[in-house]
């Protein structure tokens, strides 16, 4: 198996808002998604917003979770942007975007990766004692 990421993603479901870094250094948005997977090196997030292209630059900012390790502003490119087939419950269209994050500290990376896995953990335990 041809394994390109460095991380193994995890996946779950996490509210997010993203503003995008157009040409001019200016910010676009803020724009809503929903996250789908995560890693240490980027995530996969759903969102109506059609304006992500391969290279895009944004700034997301995981909502709720207090405490959780996924405070603050991370900057990411666009690796790839996809319409979905489905439309969204409001009949806009969807897409999958995928990100890495760029310029990241390892002790962020480290809190990703802590959180990402105490989630794991907590659905492995869930999923047992049912």
């Amino acid at each position: 198996m041809d394994n390109r990421r460095g991380f193994l993603r995890f996946p779950l479901i996490l509210s997010l808002e993203f503003n995008i870094i157009n040409k001019k250094n200016q910010m676009l948005g803020p724009y809503s998604g929903k996250a789908v997977n995560l890693s240490g090196g980027g995530l996969l997030f759903s969102t109506s917003c059609p304006l992500l292209r391969h290279g895009t630059l944004i700034i997301i900012k995981f909502l709720g979770d207090e405490g959780s390790g996924l405070q603050g502003d991370f900057l990411a490119r666009v690796i790839r942007s996809k319409e979905q087939a489905a439309k969204q419950e409001n009949h806009l269209p969807h897409y999958l975007v995928a990100v890495e994050f760029k310029f990241i500290k390892e002790s962020r990376r480290s809190a990703i990766l802590a959180y990402v896995n105490r989630r794991n953990l907590r659905r492995k335990k869930t999923a047992t004692s049912v």
